[in-house]
């Protein structure tokens, strides 16, 4: 992330131009529904600004200059994220833009860097939407959603004995929608058969109809886009109701140590990914 950072204000800047701090805001969810994971966000950006002002700054020309960091809580509301990024610009006069957690909020964000003309660099969405409306100034980290569980499907093929039975599940949101669509896809290729193929509401907590319908249907893996406080939820009942299939994955949560922390030993057997 910090490499990132350095490249997109080396870019754009001139010595000519900037004498105070290099200024980057961004609008992160610290509080609200999605919080557990949008405040990684604001750890990231902190650490990556605190190293790289303690290894200098950035150099813009033959002049080092330190970054400055403006972060606000959009609460996890999409419309009240949207009017932050404008007092961004607007009001607090950063000079770039560093995007908020989950496509959803990047596609809605991401309209305002493109208005204005001022880049954002975000790794909280990865919706193929994102970056199909021909915007100049949104850039990313993430793999494309729809291609979120391509190593997933890839090491279930290479299982002895293989799966052959899939459940996919997925809110209702642009992200896991797109996650879902490329899975879809993956699963067909891979010639794995898909048994359940489920939207929910995000922010849903109860899913014992859908659990109630895996252990039915005795899908040897369950595939799960969704966000962390839905998953620790679809964990807690799957153990409840003894729905045991034999691999669990899951498009977030899983390499934090909150989320092993949350659930103890219920989290063993749970998969996931990692940008890397």
């Amino acid at each position: 992330m910090y490499r990132f950072l350095f490249f997109i204000a080396s870019l754009f800047l001139t010595p000519v131009a900037w004498a105070q701090p290099v200024t980057f805001g961004a609008s992160v969810q610290l509080t609200g529904p999605v919080a557990n994971t949008g405040r990684y966000y604001k750890d990231a950006y902190e650490f990556a600004v605190e190293k790289i002002n303690a290894a200098g700054g950035i150099k813009i020309g033959s002049v080092h200059q330190k970054i400055a960091l403006k972060i606000l809580d959009n609460q996890s509301d999409v419309n009240l994220s949207v009017r932050q990024y404008v007092q961004l610009l607007a009001q607090d006069k950063v000079n770039f833009l560093l995007g908020p957690f989950a496509s959803n909020f990047v596609l809605a964000d991401s309209s305002i860097a493109e208005k204005s003309r001022v880049p954002m660099v975000q790794g909280g969405g990865a919706s193929d939407q994102i970056y199909s409306r021909g915007y100049q100034y949104i850039f990313g980290t993430l793999p494309a959603a729809s291609n979120y569980f391509g190593s997933t499907i890839e090491a279930m093929t290479k299982l002895n004995p293989r799966p052959q039975t899939v459940a996919l599940l997925y809110a209702d949101d642009s992200f896991d929608v797109s996650v879902a669509k490329g899975t879809r896809e993956l699963l067909n290729k891979a010639g794995l058969k898909t048994v359940i193929d489920e939207r929910y509401s995000t922010n849903a907590s109860d899913f014992s109809v859908l659990l109630s319908r895996i252990k039915s249907e005795n899908a040897d893996a369950v595939l799960v886009a969704g966000h962390e406080t839905e998953i620790l939820n679809f964990i807690r009942q799957a153990k409840s109701l003894d729905v045991s299939p034999k691999l669990y994955s899951f498009t977030v949560g899983v390499p934090s140590a909150d989320f092993r922390h949350a659930l103890g030993k219920d989290a063993n057997g749970a998969s996931g990914m990692t940008a890397w």
